[in-house]
């Protein structure tokens, strides 16, 4: 089976949609998320699904089209598991 132990992964468009669905999965394969959306409070439910399940996961309000927004996305990573 695939995993992706030790990784981060940004996922922008995250909060719904294709985004959404792409984040689960690499949520199941242990990736460590962070879901860069517009859509703030889309986001911050899509990413507490993914907690509930067990996921390490940051909600990042982001709008794709600023370049400062993406590289502050890109630097963010989820807390370590305790």
């Amino acid at each position: 089976m695939i995993t992706l132990d030790g990784k981060v992964a940004l996922v922008t468009g995250g909060a719904s949609g294709t985004g959404a669905a792409t984040a689960a999965l690499l949520a199941r394969l242990n990736a460590a998320l962070v879901i860069a959306d517009i859509d703030e409070p889309g986001a911050a439910e899509q990413a507490a699904e993914i907690e509930r399940a067990g996921g390490r996961v940051l909600a990042v309000t982001t709008n794709v089209r600023d370049e400062d927004q993406i590289k502050r996305a890109a630097g963010h990573q989820p807390a370590p598991p305790a």
